[in-house]
């Protein structure tokens, strides 16, 4: 992701990166040196123990049949979500979503710089 953001630093985009416990070294928030892996000034990082962004996730895919709602926790994937797109009640549907990350970042770069035909 860090990668994406220098290739386009022109790019309109704000990053949400959420960190969660999945494996069981997941013991608590990431380290300095973890958040340092995606240094660019457009993210912003949030430690969510209790997973609700991943809940709230895996229902809005759910919701549109989004295979990315298979499981019990939504980690190591991209969501892309056009300008505007507030979280009210529930979670907005993404325009794109897929995992895992580095295999979705050639998608996600056409979608974000017009390559990409709906």
């Amino acid at each position: 992701m860090q990668r994406l953001l220098e290739d386009l630093p022109d790019a309109r985009v704000r990053v949400l990166v959420v960190w969660e416990p999945v494996l069981w070294s997941d013991t608590g928030p990431p380290t300095s040196g973890v958040m340092a892996r995606i240094s660019d000034r457009r993210a912003m990082q949030f430690w969510d123990a209790g997973r609700l962004v991943s809940t709230q996730m895996l229902q809005a895919f759910r919701r549109r049949g989004d295979p990315s709602g298979g499981g019990d926790v939504a980690w190591d994937l991209a969501a892309l979500y056009p300008p505007g797109a507030l979280w009210e009640d529930a979670i907005p549907d993404p325009e794109f979503a897929g995992g895992i990350v580095v295999d979705v970042i050639d998608p996600l770069r056409e979608r974000l710089t017009g390559a990409h035909s709906p």
